[in-house]
Parts: C-alpha cells; sequence; structure tokens
C-alpha cells in the first residue's frame, strides 16, 4: 500500500511532511447548504468543476459519471463550490451533521481531515475490493490513523507556459535560465507593448503562491520554504533572491506589471489565454483549456528555468482526491463511485478529455498513453519525477500562503522597501502561528 508517509521522489505525489494538525474550519457553511437532504439513488458530489463550464475536466468527469450511472442505476449531483472553499467547507458539514454523500478534498488538506477525523475510513473496503497488486498501482492512497482514507483523482504538475507562436515571430528559443528568461519576456514586451512579458499573481482572494511562485523559484536557487521543524526558512538568502528576482521584472526589466501585486490565481491563466501575458507559471490541470482557447501550435510548455541551464527549478506537484465524509448518507454507493473514478479506464478517459495526468501507474499501458498526442503528458510525468518536489504544505498552509504574498505586495508595490526585512517580518508572524 502506498501511503502518504515516507514516499520517495519516485512515487511523485503524496504529501508533504509535518502537514498534520487540527482542523481549521473557516467559511461558514457557504455552499454546504444547497442539496442538505439526502435524496435516495442520488450521491452528491462536491466539486469545483462544472459539467457544462469552459472547463474540459469538468466535461471529463461528467462522461465518467454518464457511464457510472448507466452501470449502477444511482445519479451523480455535482454541487459546484469554489475550489479554495471545499475542505473548509466540508470540514464544517461534517461537524454540522450535514456532509454530502461524497467529495473531493485537496491533496495538501488531507491532514486537517485526517487529525479532526472528518473522512470515512476506506481500509476495510480497499482491501475487500482491491488486490494487493491493484492497491500498489496509485501513485499514491491518502493515510490516517484507520489507513486509507481518500484517493488521489487529479495528479497536477506544473511548468512554465509560453506563447509559442510569440517564441517563434521573435526568433527566440524556449528559455531555460532566469537570464534568457528575462530576455524572452523583454522580446515580447519590445514587439508587443501593451502586453506583458510574464504575469504572476500576490492577491490573497485564492491561495496557490508557494506551489505556482515561491517554491519553484526558491527551491531552485537552493533555498526552503520552512525548515525540518516547520518553522519559516523562506526568508533565507535563497528567498530574498527571489524576491528581489520578482521584483526586478517590474521596476529594472519592467516585463511585469507591478498591479501583479493584486491580481488573483484565476486572472492570471485569463490573461494568458486573453494574449495580455507571453509567459506564465501554471499546472498541467489548465493545459487542455488553454490548448483549446489558443490551439496547441500556439502554446509551449517547458520547464521551469533555474540560475543554470543544467539546473531547472523543481516543478511543484499537487493533486486533487476524493473521499467519503463522516456521516455520509450513502457511504457504500459513494465507494463505488471511487472505485469507478479510480478504474484506470475513466483515468483513460480523464487524460484523453481533460489532459488529467493518471494517479494509477498501469493507465500508462492503455492505448492513449501510446499515442502521438500524450507526448506531452508522458513528459510532463517525466518532469515531475526526475525534477518534482511535493509542495510545501503545513498545516497552516492558508496562513503561509497568505503571509507570502502579502510580502510580495510589499515588495511589488514599493521598490524602496527593504526585501530581507520584508521577509524576516514575513518569517516572525508566520512562525507566531505555527503549530
Amino acid at each position: 500500500m502506498r501511503s502518504t508517509r515516507g514516499l520517495s521522489r519516485r512515487d511523485f505525489l503524496g504529501l508533504a511532511a509535518g502537514a498534520a494538525g487540527a482542523a481549521v474550519l473557516g467559511g461558514g457553511l457557504a455552499g454546504c447548504a444547497r442539496g442538505a437532504q439526502a435524496t435516495p439513488g442520488t450521491l452528491r458530489y462536491w466539486t469545483l468543476l462544472d459539467p457544462n463550464g469552459d472547463d474540459p475536466r469538468g466535461h471529463a468527469e461528467r462522461q465518467i459519471f454518464d457511464l457510472f450511472e448507466e452501470r449502477t442505476g444511482l445519479t451523480v449531483s455535482e454541487q459546484v463550490i469554489p475550489w479554495q472553499e471545499i475542505d473548509p467547507n466540508l470540514l464544517t458539514s461534517v461537524q454540522a451533521g450535514i456532509p454530502p454523500e461524497v467529495s473531493r478534498t485537496n491533496y495538501y488538506n488531507f491532514r486537517r481531515h485526517a487529525e479532526a477525523g472528518s473522512l470515512e475510513p476506506l481500509q476495510a473496503m480497499a482491501d475487500a475490493d482491491f488486490t494487493n497488486g491493484e492497491l500498489d498501482d496509485f501513485v499514491v492512497s491518502l493515510e490516517g490513523e484507520e489507513g486509507v482514507e481518500a484517493f488521489l483523482i487529479e495528479n497536477i504538475g506544473n511548468a512554465l507556459f509560453l506563447r509559442r507562436d510569440w517564441l517563434d515571430a521573435a526568433g527566440m528559443s524556449v528559455p531555460t535560465t532566469w537570464d534568457e528568461f528575462v530576455e524572452v519576456g523583454k522580446a515580447f514586451v519590445a514587439a508587443q507593448p501593451d502586453v506583458s512579458g510574464f504575469l504572476t499573481f500576490g492577491s490573497t482572494t485564492e491561495t496557490g503562491h508557494v506551489a505556482y511562485i515561491f517554491q519553484p523559484m526558491i527551491l531552485g536557487r537552493g533555498g526552503r520554504i520552512l525548515d525540518d521543524d516547520g518553522r519559516a526558512a523562506f526568508h533565507e538568502d535563497a528567498g530574498v533572491e527571489t524576491f528581489e528576482f520578482l521584483r526586478s521584472l517590474a521596476y529594472e526589466h519592467e516585463i511585469m506589471p507591478r498591479d501583479a501585486a493584486t491580481m488573483a490565481y484565476s486572472e492570471q491563466i485569463d490573461a494568458f489565454i486573453a494574449g495580455r501575458t507571453g509567459m506564465i507559471i501554471e499546472g498541467s490541470h489548465r493545459y487542455a483549456r488553454i490548448v483549446e482557447s489558443l490551439g496547441a501550435e500556439n502554446v509551449e510548455v517547458a520547464v521551469i528555468p533555474g540560475p543554470a541551464a543544467d539546473r531547472p527549478s523543481p516543478c511543484s506537484i499537487t493533486g486533487w482526491a476524493i473521499a467519503i465524509p463522516q456521516g455520509s448518507p450513502d457511504v457504500e454507493g459513494a465507494w463505488e463511485l471511487i472505485k469507478h473514478r479510480t478504474d484506470p479506464a475513466m483515468q483513460e478517459i480523464w487524460a484523453e478529455v481533460a489532459f488529467g495526468l493518471p494517479t494509477r501507474r498501469s493507465t500508462l499501458e492503455l492505448p492513449y498513453f501510446q499515442r502521438d498526442e500524450a507526448a506531452i503528458m508522458r513528459w510532463w510525468l517525466d518532469y515531475m519525477e526526475t525534477d518534482g518536489q511535493l509542495v510545501t504544505s503545513p498545516v497552516d498552509d492558508t496562513q503561509l500562503n497568505e503571509i507570502l504574498a502579502e510580502a510580495l505586495q510589499e515588495v511589488l508595490l514599493d521598490d524602496g522597501v527593504g526585501v530581507r526585512s520584508v521577509l524576516a517580518k514575513a518569517a516572525e508572524r508566520f512562525d507566531a502561528v505555527v503549530r
């Protein structure tokens, strides 16, 4: 059985060490009250994916659920909740006694659920319905005190996204170092003065700053986000260099707008799709939507640059799991859905329709992964395996992201403020809330 504990990098998904602690209940019951009453034969599924929206992942998951409904006669009712609200609301709904039958959970929030006892133990059902070989086929299973409590269904690694057509027009190659990255950004701005060469985000309305900004850049410079005791380490030299570099993109090189400090995570992908920026660091889960909007011929995906060509920055690895909340009105039906959703044949649909990286190894042997169009997916999995790092995700994950985002805001909005001083204060703030 693959556990969340003691995984090697080759197992490239799991939970960061130290991601344990008491549950943090936030956001009230926004979204929880919808459909609070169970309906026999219907599985309410909390998800961030709208089956009728513009994200191909929602379309793919609906195809998978259609097959489940045909096979079992059960109905899956997607209840769409903003991604950052799913886990806080799930914790609260269990406490209030009105959980859905089944739900997604973000993998770096799993330990909050394990500590709170908010998820049904799945070990006995897994042992009954899976062979040992099938259990070992999973990239990772998420375990609490009583064994497995959730199964990963969405495997996400980030990378540098670039406009391939802009690169070709500028006669430039994909950057492999940060110096080359700056030159590419300058070329984009020179050709189109109304666009930015690169875009990131500093607003705290959506988290993800560690995964998409700070971890690749700080670790790529030889630093770390937290020390072995879970205390701040982002204020050390590599962190200072990272923040100074980000500020230089806005003030010295002028390839990133200063108002990136107040931009939300979702806005950067919208800007990339709209042609307002030439480069972003984004996750594999967004690839299908971007390509659908811009055309595969206009999109390039590459390793995140590093200080030298032979030292790329690491790929941050995250993911989503599926679990049954404590008090689910239909544990048996929810378990049937978990088995169906994690089946290799369903993961092949997930990959083909939504560019979803598989969470079971045997999926790579299926026909879709032998096609040329799946080469980019195989490349991504290789990047994750060779240069991947689990996202730093302590129990105080929200505070970590918010504190770092606020430090970025301060640095980007005032070019006279001392970066080392800002980060030292941010480190003090984080250490004060570490549990």
